[in-house]
């Protein structure tokens, strides 16, 4: 099965069998940020070279290694490095045979080639990469192409989705996404600065990063929306920290780096997108980054936000978009973005690179090198519009914010949601709110309690903004966030409940919109009723008012309920947390015909 010397061969003649059969006689795992990779001395029997497995088929392999294994490796390349040694890159590749040690000592390709560099074709320029699933043709002995030909010193480019660190020749044509403004910054080792472009091309994007002289050599040049021929950068693992994009490299511009414009870019691609519906963002973990489309339903003015901790001022816009899933989704614009945000309610807007928040409910916030398309030239656009034009101008939709994870308010008396239904004994059970991911569950239970002390808290009244609020001496209330003193509060709920079911009871808390559906009055009017019942000669006489319109209005009342369970420290212990997100009254006739299926499903 091994054929030896083949392994030479390729170098020498520059001919890629369509499968390579190698024996893997040493193996070692590497931990990486992005995941283990497994390095192999691989022999073809004759000469041995050094070998590594991409992230993406280095797991499989772990997995099914086992010392002296016969690999039958079909997607694959041949590269130098700068220090002259050969690697084998393999893409894609499985065991065919447990082999057996062999008493025959293999020679180093590298040490041969030192020997024998007439012999050594990848000097010449690197190998294409080998992809056995291709249908052979001219093109299958040339890198990954481009639909145009490029000039002649442009011959060896690669698609981004081919660079990796073991390559040492290559270059890339590509379209500037983004480019953010130049950053500068000062610590004890001096003064700098810096800025960074993403680079997108059919197969995918890639970070690039210029500091000091090299972001003055750059900068004027490298302009959004221009593709460019781009080679000799260095290359690095990416840092997910600064970036949301998928490559596991990112590259950096350094003085060797060459940077030259194309005027050919009908075949790069102007964006990528990965857009995801309006109603799976309730899904997505806290701090994903994604893609969304839909049509812009509100736009909200621009405010300014003071940071707490800096003093520094921010812009904020907060829109509205809506889309085919019936769901609405608040984003959050900053700075740049939110000052120059001018387009018409009913536009269709594509916004790439939002991240998910969870606070009091999920939503999106622009990050930094977000992009914006307003009706872009895409299918789905065209069809977001016209759904929009036939019937989706005409509809309601649903909050994430409120329905994050969870069937909301409306559903709560459908008959999927009461079927679903958790009592609180299952929830205790079941350990619901101590997971590392927060549980929603239904509830139908009893108001058994609600306390009286500290209800509500006096909020800023500016948009957007409902931090607690300071008094003055001199009777104004103070909001540290937006260094604003307001005249008055506005009074909102943090109101805490005791429920109660058949099996058992817990203790839930409703902030301001759910209790004042719960209550009927607003925080700011519950507050007035116990004020104007005060009386000096009698401490009691307001808390008993308070106390008297809940036993009459509250007490004893049966809901139903949408409740986040969420797990939270306290004193160095975990303990669940139950908020409501979304309340309804009872429909006994909804009740009645789910009891009746549940009946029905028995066999009499």
């Amino acid at each position: 099965m091994l054929k030896p010397g083949v392994i030479l061969s390729i170098c020498r003649d520059g001919v890629m069998p369509d499968a390579l059969y190698l024996q893997a006689h040493q193996a070692k795992s590497i931990p990486e940020s992005t995941g283990e990779r497994l390095r192999l001395m691989l022999n073809d029997g004759q000469y041995a070279i050094n070998g590594v497995f991409k992230p993406s088929e280095a797991q499989n392999a772990i997995e099914n290694f086992k010392r002296y294994c016969i690999l039958k490796i079909t997607q694959y390349e041949i590269t130098p490095t700068n220090n002259g040694k050969i690697f084998l890159v393999v893409d894609r590749a499985e065991v065919v045979e447990q082999g057996e040690k062999s008493e025959i000592k293999f020679e180093s390709l590298d040490d041969y080639l030192k020997e024998h560099p007439e012999d050594n074709n990848l000097l010449k320029g690197q190998l294409p990469p080998r992809d056995s699933t291709m249908t052979p043709s001219p093109a299958a002995t040339m890198p990954k192409k481009t639909v145009s030909k490029p000039p002649p010193k442009y011959q060896n480019l690669y698609s981004i989705d081919q660079l990796s660190p073991y390559q040492n020749s290559w270059t890339i044509k590509a379209r500037v996404s983004f480019k953010s403004d130049m950053k500068h910054w000062s610590n004890q080792r001096g003064d700098g600065k810096l800025f960074n472009v993403n680079l997108l091309d059919e197969t995918g994007e890639i970070r690039a990063t210029a500091f000091n002289q090299v972001a003055e050599k750059f900068w004027d040049l490298l302009e959004e929306n221009k593709v460019f021929y781009i080679s000799k950068a260095s290359m690095q693992m990416a840092k997910p920290q600064f970036s949301n994009l998928k490559h596991q490299y990112e590259l950096q511009f350094d003085k060797d780096t060459i940077i030259e414009p194309c005027d050919d870019d009908s075949d790069v691609p102007k964006l990528h997108f990965d857009f995801v519906a309006l109603d799976q963002v309730q899904k997505l973990e806290n701090g994903a980054v994604i893609d969304v489309i839909g049509i812009l339903k509100d736009v909200k003015d621009k405010q300014e936000i003071v940071a707490k901790s800096t003093g520094k001022p921010f812009d904020r816009r907060d829109i509205v978009l809506v889309d085919k899933s019936q769901f609405a989704v608040n984003i959050g614009l900053w700075n740049k973005h939110a000052r120059e945000f001018d387009v018409p309610v009913g536009s269709v807007v594509a916004f790439k690179g939002c991240r998910v928040q969870d606070f009091g409910g999920k939503s999106l916030s622009l990050i930094p090198a977000a992009t914006i398309v307003v009706n872009p030239d895409i299918e789905e656009a065209y069809k977001i519009k016209g759904w929009y034009d036939a019937q989706g101008s005409h509809q309601s939709f649903k909050s994430i914010a409120v329905e994050s994870g969870s069937s909301g308010a409306t559903s709560l008396t459908s008959k999927q949601s009461i079927l679903e239904r958790k009592t609180i004994k299952q929830v205790q059970d079941e350990k619901l709110g101590l997971k590392d991911k927060p549980d929603y569950f239904s509830l139908k239970a009893t108001i058994s309690f609600i306390k009286t002390d500290n209800f509500c808290y006096p909020a800023c009244r500016s948009e957007g903004c409902n931090k607690k609020l300071l008094e003055q001496d001199n009777g104004t209330w103070r909001c540290e966030k937006c260094n604003i003193n307001h005249p008055e509060p506005n009074y909102r709920y943090i109101l805490t409940v005791s429920v109660v079911d058949e099996t058992g009871q817990m203790w839930l808390t409703l902030f301001d919109e759910q209790a004042t559906q719960l209550l009927g009055l607003s925080a700011a009017e519950l507050l007035k009723l116990k004020n104007d019942a005060e009386d000096p000669s009698i401490e009691s006489v307001g808390e008993n008012a308070l106390k008297n319109f809940i036993n009459e209005n509250i007490s004893f009342k049966e809901v139903l309920l949408r409740v986040r369970g969420k797990v939270d420290s306290y004193q160095g212990q975990d303990r669940a947390r139950f908020t409501v997100a979304s309340l309804a009254k009872v429909d006994y006739l909804a009740e009645c015909e789910a009891l009746v299926e549940i009946l029905s499903s028995y066999s009499v």
